[in-house]
């Protein structure tokens, strides 16, 4: 069987969205374990020197919730390899409640998992104190926001989207239909010159 790259940009468009759909169905598989464990464990609880238990559940549910916030704001950026991403558009604009949802998730994304931005997520400062002396100390905190995560929140963002997704899968795929189907003259040639070792390039079916 003759297999080659088909790199038109239907194609790209098609492959791209493929790929964001897988995206969107591993956050909700994790959306789902993440939820469940929430349920179970107070996420918001200082882990107990005595109870490695906690310590644990608090690190994996933290590496979770990390991992959410990545991949969702994974979906609305480009890459070397996707040039395909998805729009704020895409949410209707008189849907305030979901614009708010995925806005949080964005911000959480740029200021406080993947840069150093302004956020009341996450600070650290110095103060200069006087007691018989100046001294410094520091002020740090982290605070996930672990519920903009949980399935009732993040679900219905999710289902716009990846009904989006699926249009657009179907709409690129048709693409491809039609540009098959007008070079399956090119597309013989390309064959028979393949099959006689002949030189083919890009040129023969495009």
């Amino acid at each position: 069987m003759l297999q080659a790259v088909y790199n038109t940009k239907a194609a790209i468009q098609y492959k791209g969205y493929l790929e964001l759909k897988d995206n969107a169905l591993y956050i909700k598989s994790l959306v789902e374990i993440y939820t469940k464990k929430y349920k179970l464990t107070n996420f918001f609880k200082e882990p107990s020197p005595t109870k490695e238990h906690d310590v644990e559940d608090i690190a994996s549910m933290n590496c979770m919730f990390l991992s959410i916030i990545i991949l969702y704001g994974k979906l609305f950026k480009t890459a070397d390899r996707r040039s395909i991403k998805l729009e704020r558009r895409i949410f209707n604009k008189d849907d305030r409640k979901m614009i708010e949802r995925h806005d949080l998730l964005m911000d959480v994304r740029d200021n406080f998992v993947a840069h150093a931005g302004i956020t009341p997520l996450e600070y650290f400062n110095l103060t200069i104190n006087y007691n018989n002396g100046l001294f410094i100390s520091k002020e740090s905190s982290k605070a996930f926001t672990g519920q903009c995560v949980e399935k009732e929140n993040i679900d219905p963002l999710l289902d716009i989207i990846l009904a989006y997704i699926e249009n657009s899968i179907v709409k690129s795929k048709r693409k491809i239909d039609r540009e098959l189907d007008l070079l399956g003259e090119r597309l013989e040639m390309f064959h028979t010159k393949a099959m006689n070792n002949q030189p083919v390039d890009d040129r023969d079916i495009l």
